[in-house]
């Protein structure tokens, strides 16, 4: 489906220019990857391209055979295998197969040692040159060694080795002998054209080697890239690893490594391309010469980083030269993103030569050079070295890394970063260049630098540097002396790190500065800045400043609070304060050009406020108001009281710390009777609310903050009252409002109005929170609390918008201003919920946000989703956004709560499992919402009409209780509950195969609140729906994974009858298939695990994350979604940065389940072999115990973990496993029996299966403790009045009062201590009451009895109160669809459409029907329809061959199709949407699709033609049917899954039914070809086979990358015609997948022009299937 052009104007002819090419997708960035590609010449006459070639003929002696048992020796005497297979010939290998695998073992052994022993080698060149041509084909190497101390090697010579090929993949391994990838020995020669990739595993006691040069001057040329790189995590993450630790020579090294020079003549191995490599011991070791010459252009050498072991190093240049990342002349770096990890190591002969020239180049190790060898690092544009050990220090000799020469960035801006992390000094000896210094220091104190000096001997004239450390600790905006004075000599004690050694001699050739910055990244932003200066004597360098003191008579210290009490207020402040007019209640504070510092403590609540119906003026240069250290309750930096009108003019800065709840920067509150009042605050200034510290995880970044759980009342009302900035809850049309900059750390809530109380004649709205300049706000990521940067529970904030107040003096808002805005928390406004004379549930609120500027964000949520208010009316404010001017909004949930999904006895897509009962149920939707969260019911399975109509009696009673949601896989359901259950969240399942953004936009325009998409997708593709749409978005993140797309499977169906669309799935894909002579589980996915995806996930948008914990035990569900909860946790408080999971948290994962390790699924990659689990379907625990000896049936063992009594070991079977009896710690050894018969070698690992201890300790934490929700208490014990108990759990309270009222004590009044803890017992309810307050006469008696029956009381209507907030009542729809109807008129009887997949049928059914134009037409027995897939078309859609085709047909009466792929993804989308002007004008009726991403594309073009859904679509009832009708489709395919009577049923007069075709049982993005050989690019067909010998065929179509699998048998339908004609199906569908020009023949002939009821393909005779016609599905 490939392009054609014309071009005639000859007049012209030499302006354009033309090449074609064949890519590896029809997508924009793909172009640059061309696999063929050539010139486009013109034809003079016609102007048509052409690509001239003269045709290739295949060799008639090719290559027989891809796979080989002998080694390629280069003697044709001993290479007859290759001889006979066509590849040797005039002494060289051709290969022409694509990809080529030699597998030598034991019975290959050489005959003469190679090196010290024998060896296993696949490539072996003693004698004779080799010569291997495979320029576009692979080359696999296998080489293992199993019994003799013999070496296993993947290619070795003494010869010489000219090797060509598209790439070179070599695996060796052996428990007894070394292993070697290369082995160049005795002066051989090697010079390899392609990719070369290594695997080089040791199991025992011998060497590890990837590439291995040894002695005579031997040589290695690759002119491709190197890897050597495991595939897994822990040691299978390493390329080149050996089982024994241990050394020999100067340098003590692992017995594994990387690249292994040892040559006296001195050896060469040059790298002409990028090395990834991962070894666990030494990455590349030289010895021997110092003409020895390690070269390599860039990439990634990486050694363990856990100071395990001496031995790990990247480079030992014992005797050598090793240069990497450099420019031919060695001048310089050569710009390639280089990666090493670990020490580099020289010996007396060694130099390296290292480029890290750009911003991903990055060196973590030290430099061991206590030789003073040459170590030149050319260090600029971002590239960095960290200096810090990544290997142990197993002595204590090292003194400190030193360097020969550093050559920095030209100019300040290409710079590069030196981190000094080592306690060890830096030592450069020549300098030049530029480059920054990082240090940390102590957060306590700042001027003590973390790590030790840098010497810089001497330096190349105009070198600069400058010294980076950050900002913690230290307030670099502050204008106090002492905070100034730190700034400085912290500046100073960064400088006194540097020594400039030559400047004692004179030398002024570097120069210096220090600066403070935000962070120590390279793009931090300076603070504060300075120039170093160097001392005389000594070099060292500083900073030179003069301390500074606070000036006299500027500074206020007050003794006391601003009261506005006059005659307090006076004795503090002096004449500074004045009464205006003679009125104590007017007053004037002149403090003008002074700083205020006011410290409350004690019964003091705020620096400022306390007293009512005050006029009050300040006037000052700067307000520092603070509160003591350990607040209390009620503690305020600002507190307005009723009637105040208070103006300052200054700049206000507060830190306020308080006690568990009731703590504000500015409060204007709900305290007295005259709660009418008007009260006013204007502040003309800026107004910070800041702490000390950078880290969000330390207390001391927030500038508000209180002792309660997350800085306020933990629970109560969300996050309603917790800390609070600014806090106006006043009505009578009271006001805040800042003139001048807000920046704002608040541990709880932002800017918040809440007029609390009802006030008869108010409205809310009029009182007004207004921020006037640039805002920053930040709020903390809190799951819990969900705070808010903005709230409005009854009230007006306007931030950054323009307002003009009327005649009545009400504000109104006319549009944004431009100030920059930052905001970091959710957004809320309430609504008034109509009830009634409560005074403290929720007014009228609203919030008017202006994000205006291209820098100004918001990252949060709008959170007014709650619509079970007490009243169940909604209390949802308004909110009002103008985002313009590049303003950016994250739509990230900064906090929220979890959800749990169910599943019911009916209807889930686990049927097999132990669901809830309706009463279950309703008692978890009640648990639930007691604990805040929300609850989901599963509908996920596809309905047959007399099931749909059992769905409402099964859901109203759900609904009526609360339920918050269902997932729903089938549109007919969707239509149901949309219908009849309206206020019912709808979320789409993965099963509904949402594959993009605009399958997403579909449904969302439907009604959908959440879509899961198919777990196939990318992070990007992800990022895309959350994007695009203001769904609810739900990924996968752990469990089991398909091996088809979800709901795209009918494999369980068609194998046993039992529907995975129904829930009872039988899993076939975790049975073993046979491919290729290979018998693995080629269907089986790993589990996938993304703990290390977290941050990129939550970045991609991702609302919800999605446990796959169906049908698995309770302690593994309870386990991964607390790990995934704590590692999200991580993330939301550290960052990116400060994010990494524990090795013994992923370990804990795998002992719980995996299928052989895990993956991380689709998020990065499309699909791969790694992703499978070939060798097993079912739990493979983890490594335990590896085999030392056996003695008859006692086996000895060591331990490679912790072991616990009760674990199992895996020995065979189930009842060959084996349970330990006693703890046995890592590294014991262990003994046990195995049955008889049964042999283990020694290196043999057990697995566990069963982690005892584990599997206890969650059972003891999650099952056998039952969770119990935090309430807050207040009892109220009056004598003569009843008592009263108030409990309160977030937003809800209930009050219990006794029937008697409380007495006088006639001997014992009641004691505190007791009353608390006779409430406390809450045991057996769901409750914990964490808080109480009493309020009590000193004599108040009440009876235990009616105290205990209080407390009862009070928790069962808590209990009801929540259950019932969230009760509502059902109205059912009474609209009916349409049934069945006899049909009268048999009309639609033997009318036909074909679909065609491929040229062979389309010219096969063209010559059939052109000799047979009695099949045309309308008429009974007649071809009605032809559908053309796409691909039959080129990718213009103008092929003039196949539109021949379509005017013929058109004209002979027949409807034209054309048939869209079964997935739809964005390189589907970006093809069709290139080509849709030329599709949109094909000559045809309409269009076949398959998903909902191909309708949306199509009615978001406007195409006005029909559309008919395919089958996988899933019409299963008539609300389905329904569905698409509003959509205006009513054509449509009968479902696979039904039988004859249920598609009577569902009535298909307007569909078509499959009478001929095979079934596709798999759509996957998985590639069969891939996994067995390897991606070709090619279509093709590949054969699966079962345990029963049944085949299915495994089509791969390669332009849009997914597989789907077919059954062997086709359908057929003819034996069944009576059956079928009472259906009255509008066409009969004959479909074409694999059948080729004669089969296609074979089955017209039999459906038009014979009476058979069997179809023979070809010449043979073949069974045949009628699917579910008639059995059905369970």
């Amino acid at each position: 489906m490939y392009k054609r052009q014309g071009y005639n104007n000859a007049a012209i002819k030499d302006n354009l220019k033309g090449t074609v090419e064949i890519a590896e997708g029809l997508t924009a960035s793909s172009a640059s990857v061309a696999i063929v590609s050539g010139n486009m010449s013109f034809q003079d006459v016609t102007g048509r391209g052409e690509y001239k070639f003269t045709p290739a003929e295949d060799d008639p002696h090719g290559q027989t055979t891809s796979d080989f048992g002998t080694p390629i020796t280069g003697e044709a005497d001993k290479d007859q295998e290759y001889v006979k297979a066509n590849v040797l010939k005039d002494d060289v290998y051709t290969f022409t197969n694509a990809v080529n695998t030699v597998t030598v073992d034991d019975g290959d052994t050489t005959t003469e040692d190679l090196g010290y022993h024998k060896a296993v080698a696949a490539v072996v060149g003693i004698n004779k040159d080799i010569t291997i041509h495979a320029a576009d084909k692979s080359l696999k190497l296998n080489a293992e060694n199993k019994t003799e101390r013999n070496s296993a090697v993947g290619m070795y010579t003494k010869k010489k080795i000219d090797a060509v090929a598209k790439d070179i993949s070599i695996d060796t391994k052996s428990s007894v002998g070394d292993v070697y990838g290369i082995y160049i020995h005795e002066g051989g020669k090697a010079d390899i054209a392609g990719n070369v990739s290594i695997l080089a595993k040791q199991g025992g006691d011998g060497f590890a080697n990837g590439i291995k040069l040894y002695n005579g001057g031997s040589a290695l040329t690759i002119n491709g890239n190197l890897a050597m790189k495991g595939t897994g995590s822990g040691n299978d993450a390493y390329g080149v690893s050996a089982a024994q630790k241990g050394g020999y020579g100067s340098i003590k090294t692992y017995l594994a490594t990387g690249i292994n020079i040892y040559d006296k003549d001195g050896a060469s191995f040059t790298l002409n391309g990028n090395v990834d490599m991962a070894v666990k011991g030494v990455g590349v070791d030289m010895r021997g010469s110092e003409k020895n010459t390690v070269t390599i252009a860039g990439g990634t050498i990486l050694t363990p980083d856990d100071r395990e072991e001496a031995s790990y190093i990247a480079v030992a240049a014992t005797s050598g030269t090793f240069t990497m990342g450099m420019n031919d002349a060695k001048t310089g770096s050569n710009g390639k993103d280089v990666i090493v990890q670990g020490t580099i190591s020289l010996g007396a002969g060694g130099t390296v030569n290292l480029g890290l020239g750009s911003s991903k180049s990055r060196w973590t190790g030290v430099s061991d050079n206590e030789d003073e060898r040459p170590v030149n690092l050319y260090l600029s544009d971002g590239g960095i070295w960290e200096n810090r050990q990544t290997a142990k220090d197993q002595y204590g000799l090292f003194a400190g890394s030193r360097v020969t020469k550093v050559a920095g960035g030209t100019t300040p801006a290409k710079a590069g970063v030196i981190a000094q992390k080592d306690s060890n000094p830096i030592t450069i000896d020549h300098y030049s260049g530029h480059t920054i210094l990082v240090y940390d220091h102590e957060a306590s104190s700042p001027a003590t630098m973390i790590g030790g000096d840098t010497i810089i001997a001497n330096a190349e004239a105009g070198s600069g540097i400058t010294m980076r450390t950050n900002s913690r600790g230290l307030d670099t905006n502050s204008g106090k002396a002492k905070d100034k004075n730190l700034v400085n000599a912290t500046l100073n004690a960064l400088a006194n790190k540097l020594f400039y050694t030559a400047y004692k001699n004179g030398e002024t050739n570097l120069t210096g500065k220090v600066e403070i910055a935000e962070g120590l990244t390279t793009s931090a932003v300076a603070k504060k800045t300075g120039n170093i200066s160097f001392k005389n004597g000594t070099g060292q360098g500083e900073y030179i400043y003069t301390p500074e003191e606070d000036p006299s008579g500027d500074i206020i210290d007050a003794n006391g609070p601003i009261t506005f009490d006059y005659k307090k207020d006076s004795k503090v402040f002096g004449r500074s304060v004045s009464q205006i007019g003679g009125n104590s209640k007017n007053l004037a504070y002149n403090f003008a050009g002074k700083t205020v510092n006011i410290t409350t403590g004690g019964s003091d609540w705020a620096p400022i406020g306390m007293t009512p119906n005050v006029k009050a003026v300040i006037n000052a240069k700067q307000l520092n108001l603070k509160t003591p250290e350990a607040g209390m309750m009620g503690t305020y930096g600002i507190y307005l009281e009723d009637g105040d009108d208070i103006t300052v003019n200054s700049d206000v800065n507060m830190t306020v710390n308080g006690g568990a709840y009731m703590v504000d920067g500015i409060f204007m509150g709900h305290m007295g009777a005259a709660e009418a009042a008007k009260t006013k605050l204007t502040i003309n200034g800026n107004v910070t609310m800041r702490g000390t510290g950078n880290d969000q995880s330390s207390d001391d970044f927030w500038g508000i903050k209180g002792t309660g759980e997350d800085g306020g009342y933990p629970t109560y009302m969300g996050s309603r009252w917790a800390p609070e900035g600014i806090y106006l809850g006043k009505e009578g049309g009271s006001s805040i409002t800042i003139n001048g900059n807000v920046d704002m750390a608040v541990k709880g809530n932002g800017a918040v109005t809440d007029a609390y109380y009802k006030v008869a004649g108010q409205n809310s709205l009029d009182n007004v929170l207004t921020l006037n300049g640039d805002v920053n706000i930040i709020t903390p990521k809190s799951r819990e609390r969900g705070f808010l940067a903005l709230g409005a529970f009854g009230g007006t904030v306007n931030v950054n918008v323009k307002t003009e107040t009327d005649a009545g003096g009400k504000v109104k808002v006319t549009g944004a201003s431009d100030h920059k805005v930052n905001l970091v928390g959710n957004l809320y406004a309430s609504k008034d919920d109509g009830n009634g004379d409560n005074t403290y549930y929720f007014r009228d609120g609203a919030i008017n946000l202006g994000l205006t500027t291209s820098d100004s964000t918001w990252s949060g949520v709008v959170s007014n989703t709650n619509k079970n208010t007490p009243t169940g009316k909604s209390q949802q404010g308004d909110i009002n956004l103008w985002l313009q001017n590049g303003a950016t909004w994250n739509h990230e949930a900064v906090s929220r709560a979890d959800a749990v999904y169910a599943a019911g006895a009916r209807f889930g897509a686990r049927a097999y499992a132990n669901n809830f009962t309706q009463d279950e149920l309703i008692e978890a939707i009640e648990r639930a919402h007691i604990y805040g969260k929300k609850f989901y019911l599963t509908v996920n399975t596809l309905l047959k009409d007399h099931e749909i109509a059992e769905l409402y009696d099964y859901l109203a009673p759900l609904y009526e209780k609360g339920l918050d949601a269902v997932i729903v896989q089938d549109t007919g359901v969707f239509q149901f509950i949309r219908s009849n259950f309206p206020d019912l969240d709808i979320h789409a399942s993965t099963q509904m195969t949402i594959t993009g953004a605009a399958g997403a936009k579909f449904l969302e325009s439907q009604g959908a609140a959440r879509v899961v998409p198919a777990r196939e997708l990318s992070l990007e593709e992800v990022r895309q729906i959350h994007e695009t749409t203001d769904l609810e978005v739900e990924c996968f993140v752990h469990g089991a994974l398909c091996y088809c797309y979800s709901g795209q499977c009918l494999m369980s169906s068609v194998i046993g009858g039992r529907s995975g669309n129904r829930g009872q799935c039988a899993q076939p894909c975790r049975l073993p298939y046979t491919v290729d002579g290979q018998k693995k589980y080629f269907l089986s996915l790993k589990d996938i695990c993304t703990l290390e995806l977290i941050p990129e996930l939550v970045e991609a948008g991702i609302d919800s994350f999605k446990i796959e914990g169906r049908m698995k035990k309770p302690e593994y569900v309870a386990a991964v979604t607390a790990m995934y909860r704590k590692y999200v946790d991580l993330y939301l408080k550290k960052g990116k940065s400060g994010y990494a999971v524990k090795p013994e948290d992923r370990e804990n994962l795998m002992d719980l389940y995996n299928r052989g390790d895990s993956d991380t699924g689709y998020y990065k990659q499309h699909n791969g072999r790694e992703m499978l689990a070939l060798d097993r379907p079912n739990h493979a625990g983890v490594a335990a115990a590896r085999c030392l000896s056996q003695n008859g049936r006692e086996v000895t063992a060591q331990a490679l973990t912790d072991l616990h009594a009760h674990d199992v070991l895996e020995i065979g079977s189930g009842k060959d496993n084996y349970t330990l009896g006693k703890k046995i710690t890592k590294g014991e050894k262990l003994r046990f029996l195995v049955p008889k018969g049964m042999r283990f070698k020694e290196g043999f690992v057990f697995r566990r299966i069963r982690n005892e201890e584990l599997i206890e300790s969650l059972d003891q934490k999650y099952r056998k403790e039952d969770r119990q929700e935090e309430i807050y208490g207040f009892l109220s014990l009056q004598v003569g009045y009843p008592a009263s108990f108030t409990v309160c759990c977030r937003e809800f309270s209930y009050t219990a009062y006794t029937e008697h009222a409380v007495e006088r004590a006639q001997k014992r009044p009641l004691e505190e201590e007791r009353i608390r803890t006779q409430l406390a017992k809450t045991g057996g309810t769901l409750f914990f009451l964490k808080d109480l307050e009493i309020s009590m006469d000193q004599d108040a008696f009440l009876p235990m009895q009616q105290l205990n029956g209080l407390r009862r009381a009070a928790l069962d209507g808590l209990r009801r109160e929540i259950a019932t907030a969230f009760y509502r009542e059902c109205n059912p729809s009474t609209t009916q669809v349409e049934t069945f109807k006899e049909e009268t008129e048999n009309g639609n009887l033997n009318r036909y459409s074909v679909f065609i997949e491929t040229e062979e049928q389309l010219e096969a059914v063209f010559s059939f029907l052109n000799q047979k134009e009695e099949l045309y037409g309308q008429g009974t027995q007649r071809i009605g329809r032809i559908a053309l897939d796409f691909r039959l078309f080129d990718t213009d859609f103008l092929d003039t061959h196949v539109r021949d085709r379509i005017d013929f047909w058109r004209k002979s009466g027949v409807e034209l199709y054309l048939v869209f792929p079964h997935i739809f993804r964005e390189n589907a989308q970006e093809w069709f949407g290139r080509q849709f002007e030329n599709f949109n004008q094909l000559p045809i009726d309409g269009v076949v699709i398959r998903n909902f991403e191909a309708f949306f594309f199509l009615k978001e073009r406007g195409f006005d033609k029909k559309i008919i859904l395919d089958h996988n679509l899933y019409i299963f009832n008539q609300y389905g049917k329904e569905f698409w009708k509003q959509q205006k489709v009513e054509n449509f395919t009968a479902p696979l899954e039904l039988n004859s009577r249920e598609l009577r049923e569902l009535d298909i007069r307007d569909g078509e039914l499959l009478v001929y075709g095979r079934i596709p049982v798999m759509v996957s993005a998985q590639c069969i070809e891939r996994t067995t050989s390897g991606c070709s690019k090619k279509p093709g067909v590949r054969v699966l086979q079962d345990r029963r010998d049944e085949k299915f065929f495994a089509r791969n179509y390669c332009d849009l990358c997914y597989n789907v699998i077919y059954t062997e048998n086709p359908i057929n339908l003819r034996q069944e015609w009576d059956r079928v004609n009472e259906l009255y199906p509008k066409m009969r569908r004959i479909q074409f997948t694999l059948e080729d020009k004669e089969q296609t023949e074979t089955v017209l002939n039999t459906f038009f022009l014979t009476d058979e009821k069997t179809v023979a393909r070809g010449k043979e005779d073949t069974d045949f299937t009628t699917g579910h016609f008639n059995r059905g599905i369970i």
